[in-house]
């Protein structure tokens, strides 16, 4: 190497480089006052990462991860401050995504020396000191000791250039690679990268079951007392505040004031339900649908000819309620909406977290699917998937609210479906005059009394339960025997002993069913139908309310019912009946005889 290649080589160095190569240099030391040490602390730690997609997942994680948070086969979510946001579009995400390449391009400050080389470099200036000391005398000139000493100097400066070289090759592959994660592919690969350790589960979401968040804070309910000590229970309220660990993905947009009042909403619900005991029961109803409890197995179906101030009540509160809220669309719930079982349910996956779900009417005469009621109000994990995604399981912990003004068509006779029911009606009927079409405006500004009205519902339930007024479980009752006539003239008409002694003929059922029948002004069933309504729902399967007990069907040479006979009262009128010359039963079918002593059985 001749006296001036050194300096050739220098001219290769970057200014950045050569900044980089001083490993005295603190590169946290010298921030601007307007520079935040706790960003560099984050590109610090990005520094160290890989320059590959797994690499760019784990920076979008250090600078992003605290306020985003990935739930498989959902989507992505972003901390609000008060409340994890849905991301549907992932326009959050990408937009930080798309901020990372210039944070990539920061992360050059950390490039410096490797440490084994550092002490080297310190003495880059001495080296290069005594190298041109030694080369202003003329070579001619040199004694062998200072040929000697500039023998070994030449080879640690270009040791040292070796090393700057490495450094501004990194930085050039940090650059490089910064202008690369701004490229469409490279974000997309950075954020599947990202979800791995960003993820949750769905049932971490939303978990505490008397935890309901709002603008105040997070309202957590709970209850002590009720043991076998016989002491009775006491509920409270506490309000905490929001934190990104509670995994809340759901906020009332109200504050929360012990002391808020209402006096128009109350004034609203005296007018449409008077009885007090019946405005507390829907009190209590309202607050338990602030939480995710599933013990009760309810639904409420608010019954009412119109014009009666059910539908604002339901929509004021499931607008209270906001996030807390879903609709369910009344086709998912009846008979029109049927699928198979690995069709998707996109209109269920809308139901995943919701407290309270709506419904309006079915047409009347349309069949609900009962099966899905008892699942979706079972409180048992269920099935459902999105368009084009996987199923995934979820547990429903949504209260049901239907509102109709017909009543809703159950065909089914067991106790699955009809325990859940809870029939509330509403009798009253709003004039003309006093509707008002800005009541639900003025009922929305009184937004924190009601909510304090629904805290003081599900505190009351928590310390006694739903307690159903006479009301509910009478016009329910009422409801049931309407829907099952089989049933009800059964629990009128007979006596269900279990003795096989006593026994009533099939054809004097079915003649017996339509007397019954034709005393209250109603029309008659087809033999056919009550015959095979007895056999196939009631006869080993349905048990007397009053004895609990159960009739079998029998055929010998006829058909008939074994364990079962009619009460003395019912007896009596149908042997009295008056008869036609045939011996039938005048209201009753006139010819039987097309279907057989067996009743078509």
């Amino acid at each position: 190497m001749s006296d001036h290649d050194d300096d050739d080589a220098f001219a290769g160095i970057s200014p950045l480089a050569e900044r980089r190569a001083r490993p005295s240099a603190d590169p946290m030391a010298g921030l601007g006052p307007d520079e935040d040490p706790e960003l560099w602390a984050r590109i610090a730690k990005c520094a160290e990462q890989t320059l590959n997609d797994t690499g760019n997942g784990q920076r979008f994680r250090i600078h992003f991860g605290e306020n985003l948070i990935w739930v498989p086969r959902v989507g992505w979510y972003d901390w609000s401050g008060q409340v994890w946001v849905k991301d549907p579009d992932m326009l959050v995400v990408r937009g930080k995504a798309q901020t990372l390449g210039p944070l990539i391009e920061k992360e050059v400050r950390f490039i410096s020396v490797p440490p084994d080389r550092a002490e080297l470099v310190e003495r880059r200036a001495e080296i290069e000191a005594d190298i041109a000391r030694l080369k202003r005398i003329p070579p001619s000139k040199r004694t062998p000791e200072q040929e000697a000493e500039l023998s070994d100097l030449q080879p640690q400066l270009d040791e040292i250039m070796h090393v700057l070289s490495g450094v501004q090759d990194r930085i050039g592959q940090r650059l490089r690679h910064a202008k690369n994660a701004g490229n469409s592919a490279p974000i997309g690969n950075m954020i599947n990268e990202a979800s791995i350790a960003l993820s949750r589960q769905v049932d971490q979401l939303d978990a505490g079951a008397l935890d309901v968040n709002c603008a105040s804070g997070v309202l957590r309910f709970s209850v002590d007392g009720g043991g076998d000590a016989g002491f009775s229970k006491v509920s409270r309220v506490d309000v905490i505040p929001h934190a990104r660990d509670q995994l809340l993905t759901k906020i009332i947009p109200h504050s929360y004031d012990p002391k808020a009042t209402c006096p128009r909403f109350d004034d609203f619900l005296r007018r449409i339900m008077p009885e007090e005991r019946m405005r507390r029961f829907l009190q209590r109803w309202f607050g338990l649908c602030m939480t995710a409890l599933t013990g009760e197995q309810k639904l409420c179906y608010f019954y009412g000819t119109g014009a009666n101030g059910k539908s604002v009540l339901v929509d004021l509160m499931a607008w209270l309620l906001s996030d807390y809220a879903a609709v369910a669309k009344i086709e998912s719930l009846t008979g029109s909406n049927r699928r198979g079982g690995g069709d998707a349910t996109p209109d269920l996956v809308q139901l995943v977290g919701a407290r309270f779900v709506r419904a309006s009417e079915p047409d009347e005469g349309v069949k609900w699917q009962e099966g899905l009621i008892k699942e979706l109000t079972g409180g048992e994990p269920m099935l459902v998937r999105a368009l084009q995604q996987d199923f995934f399981e979820f547990l429903p912990c949504f209260k049901l609210t239907i509102s109709g003004n017909h009543k809703p068509d159950i065909r089914g006779t067991d106790e699955g479906i009809w325990r859940r029911l809870l029939l509330v009606p509403f009798d009253q009927h709003i004039t003309k005059d006093e509707r008002d079409p800005d009541l639900q405006k003025k009922l929305r500004q009184e937004a924190p009394g009601i909510l304090r009205w629904a805290v003081e519902g599900l505190l009351d339930y928590l310390e006694g339960g739903l307690d159903e007024p006479e009301e509910v479980r009478v016009a329910t009752a009422e409801f049931r025997a309407e829907s099952d006539p089989i049933g009800q003239f059964l629990t009128d008409c007979t006596t269900v002993t279990g003795d096989p002694t006593d026994k009533i003929m099939a054809k004097d059922m079915i003649e017996a069913f339509n007397f019954w029948r034709a005393r209250d002004g109603l029309g008659e069933w087809q033999p056919n139908t009550i015959a095979k309504r007895i056999k196939g729902e009631k006869a080993g399967k349905w048990r007397h309310p009053a004895t609990g007990r159960s009739f079998e069907a029998h055929k010998a040479s006829t058909t008939f019912y074994l364990g079962v006979r009619w009460t003395d009262m019912f007896g009596r009128d149908l042997r009295h009946a008056p008869r036609d010359q045939r011996g039938k039963i005048i209201g009753s079918p006139v010819d039987m005889g097309g279907y057989g002593d067996e009743g078509g059985m």
